[in-house]
C-alpha cells in the first residue's frame, strides 16, 4: 500500500528507458534494460514489462546525460534487469508508482532480436575484381611509372592462385594493362562487369597509376587521358561515385596505389594542399556505402617507395594476404582489417615513416576475407 504523501504531489513520475536505444537490434536472446525514474516526492515502485525490479543506488554503468524531467524532481530510482526476448520485434516498456498512488509510464522502446549473422567465409562467395595498372600513358607529358603495370598483373597472379585453390567459389577478373587501360575500359569495367556481383559478393578494385584534380574534383588518369582535359578524357570522382552504387555487392575493397596531380610533368593543375583536401573528401564519399573500404597507398607520390620490382605498397599487401603472420587470429582467413594492419606496419618499417597508408571504411557488414593461408 502506497505510503501517505508528506509533501504535496503534484506530477505523476517521469520514467525514462536509457539502455537499450529504441529501434536496437540484437543476435543475443537476452537484453539488459537500464533505466530510471524521477518524482518529485518518491517513487514506490518500478516495473518493466509487468515485472518489478529493484532499486538501485546508483546508475550501474556511466551515463554521460540524464534526461531532464519536467518538473525539479525530489527522487531518482535508478533500476537495471535482463529480460528473454522473443523472435521478432520485442515492446519494452517500464512503469513507475509513486507515494501518492500516481502511475507513469516510459515511451515503449522496440528491440529486434534477429537471426545472428552467417559465418562469412571465403568458400561461400564470388571474388569480383577489377585489377588496373598503367605504367606508360599514351600523352608524352604524363611521366610514366616504374611498376604500375607489374604491380597489377602480380594481383592478378595472386587472384588466379585464390582461383585455383578454390579459395572463392570463384573468382572473376577484369585485368587493364597500359593501353588496354583507356578510359572507355575501366568505365566499363567499374559500370558494367562488377555490376553483376551478387549482394552476397565481394568486390576488390585494384588501381595503380596516375591521378589529378581539375576544378575541385578528382580524377583517375587512363591510358588515353589528356592531362589538359580531364574532364573530358579522365574518369572522374562523379562517375566513379556513380558507377560504385550501381554495384550491389555489399562488400567492397578498394586498394589504390595512385599519385595526384604531383606526378604530372608541366602541368600544375591545383596546388598540393588542395589536391590532398579533395582526395580525402572523395574517399569518405566512396566509403558512405555500407561495406565499402577503400586503402589507399600514402598521401602524395613523394612518400610512394619500391622494392623488389614493386611498389612498396603492392609488395607488402600481397604478402599480407599470404602470410601467416597477418592472420591474428590463427583462423586461416586473411580479412581486410588485418591485410591492412599487417601492410601498413610494414611499409612504415620499410620506409622509415615517410610512407604511411591509410584506410577509410564506411559501416561494415561483418568481416571482408580476402584470402586463406595454408
Amino acid at each position: 500500500t502506497p505510503s501517505p504523501p508528506a509533501v504535496s504531489d503534484k506530477h505523476p513520475p517521469f520514467v525514462v528507458i536509457l539502455q537499450p536505444q529504441d529501434g536496437h537490434k540484437t543476435s543475443e536472446g537476452k537484453l539488459r534494460v537500464l533505466g530510471v525514474a524521477f518524482d518529485d516526492v518518491k517513487v514506490e515502485r518500478v516495473w518493466v514489462k509487468g515485472k518489478a525490479v529493484r532499486r538501485l543506488a546508483s546508475l550501474p554503468r556511466r551515463i554521460e546525460v540524464l534526461p531532464k524531467p519536467p518538473f525539479k524532481p525530489k527522487d531518482r530510482f535508478f533500476f537495471e534487469e535482463e529480460f528473454d526476448l522473443l523472435p521478432g520485434v520485442n515492446y519494452i516498456q517500464a512503469e513507475a508508482l509513486d507515494s501518492s498512488g500516481k502511475r507513469g509510464s516510459s515511451k515503449s522502446v522496440r528491440v529486434a532480436l534477429v537471426s545472428p549473422p552467417e559465418e562469412v567465409t571465403p568458400e561461400r562467395l564470388t571474388l569480383w575484381t577489377l585489377v588496373v595498372g598503367i605504367s606508360n600513358y599514351k600523352e608524352e607529358k604524363i611521366r610514366d611509372l616504374s611498376f604500375a603495370s607489374d604491380d597489377a598483373r602480380a594481383f592478378y597472379k595472386f587472384l588466379m592462385d585464390l582461383k585455383h585453390r578454390g579459395v572463392f567459389r570463384d573468382v572473376r577478373v577484369r585485368l587493364l594493362v597500359d593501353e588496354e587501360a583507356t578510359r572507355a575500359n575501366i568505365t566499363e569495367g567499374l559500370g558494367y562487369f562488377l555490376r553483376k556481383a551478387s549482394p552476397a559478393d565481394v568486390v576488390v578494385v585494384f588501381f595503380a597509376g596516375h591521378g589529378g584534380v581539375e576544378g575541385g574534383e578528382h580524377y583517375f588518369m587512363a591510358y588515353d587521358t589528356n592531362p589538359k582535359n580531364l574532364f573530358g578524357t579522365g574518369v572522374s570522382q562523379t562517375a566513379f561515385q556513380r558507377a560504385l552504387r550501381r554495384i550491389r555487392a555489399k562488400r567492397m575493397v578498394m586498394f589504390m596505389d595512385c599519385c595526384y596531380s604531383e606526378g604530372l610533368l608541366q602541368v600544375a593543375l591545383v596546388p598540393r594542399s588542395t589536391a590532398e583536401e579533395v582526395r580525402k573528401r572523395f574517399w569518405k564519399e566512396i566509403t558512405k556505402a555500407e561495406g565499402r573500404v577503400a586503402i589507399c597507398s600514402s598521401t602524395s607520390e613523394e612518400a610512394s617507395f619500391e622494392k623488389e620490382g614493386h611498389g612498396v605498397f603492392t609488395y607488402y599487401l600481397l604478402e599480407a594476404l599470404c602470410a601467416r603472420a597477418a592472420d591474428r587470429d590463427g583462423d586461416g582467413i586473411i580479412t581486410v582489417d588485418e591485410a591492412y594492419d599487417y601492410l601498413f606496419k610494414k611499409v612504415v618499417e620499410e620506409t622509415g615513416g615517410s610512407q604511411r597508408p591509410t584506410k577509410i571504411e564506411g559501416r561494415k557488414v561483418g568481416p571482408i576475407p580476402l584470402s586463406v593461408v595454408e
